[in-house]
């Protein structure tokens, strides 16, 4: 099932693109659909058919000014919670690698660099590499 009944899935994704593609601009169309794509692919090569399973961590942002104040950290304790308690897997996808030390901190593993923009030539900025990181109960 779709939508956010399923807890593996990425429906925060899939609710926000077709907003995301209504205002987009041609370009930015085609990079979403990399990004759902190359996702769905690293999903189901790294975490095959149990990746219905996971609980999936579909966004996690803090504005800079409140970084370093836990709030991360106090949700990804709680997921990690309610995954034990489920006897579950957790996925997330780190946009930005830089991140990765923070995740790793809480027992996540990178399973997987998902690289965007190398595909398209009229990218016109270096590709860069989005991280599929799991955290095994």
């Amino acid at each position: 099932p779709d939508g956010p009944s399923n807890p593996s899935s990425p429906w925060l994704l899939r609710a926000l693109v077709p907003f995301m593609n209504y205002c987009a601009s041609r370009k930015q169309r085609r990079r979403l659909d990399e990004l759902k794509r190359k996702i769905t692919t690293a999903v189901q090569e790294n975490l095959g058919d149990k990746a219905h399973e996971y609980f999936v961590l579909d966004l996690l942002v803090t504005h800079p000014a409140y970084q370093g104040h836990g709030y991360g950290s106090a949700l990804l304790k709680a997921l990690a919670w309610m995954a034990d308690a489920a006897d579950r897997q957790t996925w997330l996808i780190s946009s930005n690698t830089i991140n990765n030390k923070f995740y790793e901190s809480f027992g996540y593993r990178n399973i997987a660099d998902i690289v965007l923009g190398d595909e398209d030539p009229d990218y016109d900025d270096e590709p860069f590499v989005v991280s599929l990181v799991s955290l095994t109960p």
